[in-house]
């Protein structure tokens, strides 16, 4: 996800960093790649030689990287799921799957930040949002809204957005996906 950063909401990185930790990569990776999504926890794709330029050299500062919720500090880099998503991508790749670490990591990326709603919440409210039966309103006390936008030309990324939506919708976001003709990749705005 890219978020739009002109909007109000997206300039507070506690806003940013909630959405974030309400996403389960996995349940994304299975719904829009059967699995085989390879997973970047920076905006930098994971492809080509930035695997060894960028995410290499960024993995012991990620897997170290504290997030201070104003309540809590937690390490959120999750790469365990690695192994997770070459186990469920077996049975559409077969023998295409890597063995070895390092290329288990350059096919399913080296990591993702873990799925946590309550990290989530400390950071919405930090951010003076408040929650209202299941719903949550941003400070000026109007309903919380996401567009996830997504390329018509790719069911993937389609389908990751949609399933990105679904979960911030089950937190009590009002979320959903818009796919466009534009050439550009899933991002999110209100």
């Amino acid at each position: 996800m890219i978020f739009n950063l002109q909007n109000e909401l997206f300039k507070d990185k506690r806003v940013r960093w909630a959405l974030a930790l309400l996403i389960d990569i996995k349940a994304v990776s299975m719904a829009s790649y059967r699995g085989a999504a390879t997973i970047s926890a920076i905006a930098i794709p994971p492809t080509g030689t930035h695997t060894d330029s960028y995410h290499a050299p960024m993995e012991a500062w990620l897997k170290d990287f504290e997030l201070d919720t104003g309540q809590t500090q937690d390490q959120p880099l999750q790469s365990e799921h690695r192994q997770g998503n070459r186990r469920d991508a077996a049975p559409t790749m077969g023998d295409q799957i890597p063995t070895s670490a390092g290329d288990i990591a350059k096919s399913f990326g080296r990591g993702w930040w873990k799925a946590d709603p309550a990290a989530a919440t400390e950071l919405l409210q930090a951010a003076g949002f408040a929650k209202r039966g299941n719903d949550w309103m941003t400070p000026d006390a109007s309903r919380s809204r996401c567009v996830s936008w997504s390329r018509a030309t790719c069911a993937r990324e389609t389908r990751a957005g949609s399933m990105i939506a679904q979960q911030w919708r089950q937190f009590g976001i009002d979320a959903k996906i818009d796919v466009a003709q534009a050439r550009w990749s899933s991002a999110a705005r209100a």
